[in-house]
């Protein structure tokens, strides 16, 4: 009974614990914020992933050097070395990450949802400086809500606010949903 327990445990344990870790890190990932601030968040990432991959690799040596149950909790260390490559995969992906430069014909044709990944390169590159009103529409097409002294466009997870100053580009912000 207690070898069958060590065995249900050696699978279940640490893919209960694997698949914690990831939601976690997963749910405290606004994409609005993540997107706009992208090396930070990278940096952030590479931290949890390094202790990560140190807590795995310290069970693994545990089981495979101090245990007697070594047979019987095989699971644990081919489950560890699974998620360890599963992190890596994706600390490889976040690191490859590029933004998009801006191009006028994409941004009109891309979904709102999309937009998100031009914004940085709206703004780290000050594309807008100098623009008037009538610039900003050939630029970016028809707001989604605009006035006097603002023009909203919809970024899928948030929204850039322009604003306007006797007409022309002042500033620009994003409001993370």
């Amino acid at each position: 009974m207690k070898k069958t327990l060590r065995i249900i445990a050696s699978i279940f344990l640490p893919l209960l614990i694997n698949i914690i870790v990831i939601v976690i890190v997963f749910l405290s990932h606004n994409q609005c914020e993540y997107k706009l601030h992208h090396q930070g968040q990278i940096l952030q990432d590479s931290y949890i992933f390094l202790f990560w991959t140190i807590i795995q690799l310290g069970v693994v040596y545990l089981i495979f050097i101090k245990s007697k149950y070594r047979k019987q909790l095989i699971a644990i260390p081919i489950i560890s070395i699974l998620f360890i490559s599963l992190f890596a995969y994706w600390a490889t992906d976040l690191i490859n990450y590029e933004y998009r430069k801006f191009d006028k014909t994409e941004w009109n044709m891309e979904n709102p949802f999309f937009k998100i990944n031009y914004v940085e390169d709206i703004i780290e590159n000050d594309r807008l400086s100098g623009l008037c009103y009538e610039e900003l529409i050939e630029m970016l097409g028809n707001p989604n809500y605009k006035s006097k002294r603002k023009m909203e466009y919809d970024v899928g997870f948030g929204t850039m606010i322009i604003e306007l100053k006797n007409n022309c580009y002042d500033k620009v912000e994003v409001i993370c949903k």
